[in-house]
């Protein structure tokens, strides 16, 4: 646009107005800066009240970066699950059936094929929960079941002692999926050594496997059952020991574990479960590192674990049957991570929190 001046000589409109002129490129300019700026949105929600996660945690911002930005959105279900976590909706102990459901909603099914042993009585729906009552009572789900006192087969429930060197002839006698869609283990004792067994030999690959962790123990600590036929199958099966408040494995042993073999966590029932899903499932989601997902416990319920909440150790007979898993998968010595483990917890019975282990804290004299 032009004008006349006096003389009658034409300028232009920014000759004669030069401050709006500044005005209006300073105005275009911020607005240009303000939407490079601005924060993005990176809600989604599977509660009812339609909230959205909130990934601006001090934990979870840390992993939002401009590689992974495009993540976060309505796909990340795995953040979904740690801020607004699973009610119980089914007959599992905890909240086990709501996390399975998010799982297989976002990864789909396959096979619909699971496999679970460790059951304290011979029904698929009652006593302490099993993880695949739901998926067969209500989706039909086949699958195998597996106990070492327990047979039921209405129900494909089976009569089996598990160590790990039977394991895997025992999955290729009932012709179980290569690549099942649930793997579940629950025995209380040497679980770490027979899932070991069956992801070391390559011949099975679940695409979603749960572990019941013992939370008696801190995070750190890397710390198993023993499997008593380890090296010496040809030993006659022992009886059970009940371990009270050492049972199992400990969160950082499985979680050394499945790592290891490929596999992610993506969900936990405080105290109880971990779950874990194959990596080559989750090219699309942003997964977070593993303490993460006890941040969110309740202050009640503390299961980073170190707390007791089941029956203390009164003597140390028991020290034999534990090992440090960390030390015998990088020596493969059994008799030196039997040595680790015992060393370890001698070494902090009897010094005062935050050390103690309280599975440890009524013995006396060591």
């Amino acid at each position: 646009m032009i004008t006349k001046g006096n003389t009658g000589t034409r300028k232009w409109f920014f000759q004669e107005h030069p401050l709006i002129i500044i005005a209006i490129f300073w105005s275009l300019a911020m607005l240009l800066v303000g939407r490079l700026t601005a924060p993005s949105s990176v809600g989604c929600s599977n509660d009812n009240n339609g909230g959205g996660i909130k990934i601006a945690s001090s934990n979870h911002a840390a992993l939002k970066d401009a590689d992974n930005e495009k993540h976060y959105g309505a796909s990340n279900w795995i953040f979904d699950l740690i801020e607004n976590p699973c009610e119980r909706i089914g007959a599992s102990q905890g909240n086990q059936d709501c996390i399975l459901d998010v799982i297989f909603a976002n990864i789909g099914t396959t096979n619909q094929y699971f496999l679970e042993y460790g059951f304290n009585i011979p029904d698929q729906c009652a006593g302490s929960g099993p993880n695949t009552c739901r998926l067969w009572r209500d989706f039909k789900w086949k699958g195998l079941l597996l106990d070492a006192e327990n047979e039921n087969l209405k129900i494909g429930l089976h009569k089996h002692a598990l160590y790990s060197h039977n394991i895997v002839s025992i999955l290729d006698k009932y012709k179980v999926p290569k690549e099942l869609d649930f793997f579940s283990s629950d025995m209380d004792s040497h679980d770490y050594f027979v899932l070991r067994a069956v992801l070391e030999s390559n011949k099975y690959r679940p695409r979603v496997i749960s572990v019941e962790y013992n939370s008696n123990w801190p995070l750190g600590w890397t710390v198993s059952m023993v499997d008593p036929l380890l090296n010496h199958p040809e030993v006659r099966k022992p009886a059970f020991t009940d371990a009270n408040c050492a049972w199992g494995a400990s969160a950082s042993s499985w979680d050394d574990l499945m790592h290891r073999h490929g596999y992610q966590m993506v969900a936990v029932t405080h105290m109880l479960d971990l779950f874990y899903v194959r990596e080559d499932l989750l090219t699309d989601v942003v997964v977070p590192s593993s303490p993460e997902y006890f941040d969110t416990a309740d202050d009640n319920e503390p299961s980073f674990g170190g707390h007791l909440h089941h029956v203390a150790l009164r003597n140390l007979e028991f020290l034999d049957q534990l090992v440090d898993t960390r030390v015998f998968e990088d020596t493969g010595n059994l008799k030196l991570a039997k040595a680790h483990a015992r060393g370890r917890i001698l070494a902090n019975i009897g010094l005062g929190e935050p050390f103690t282990l309280q599975c440890f804290a009524e013995i006396t004299t060591v």
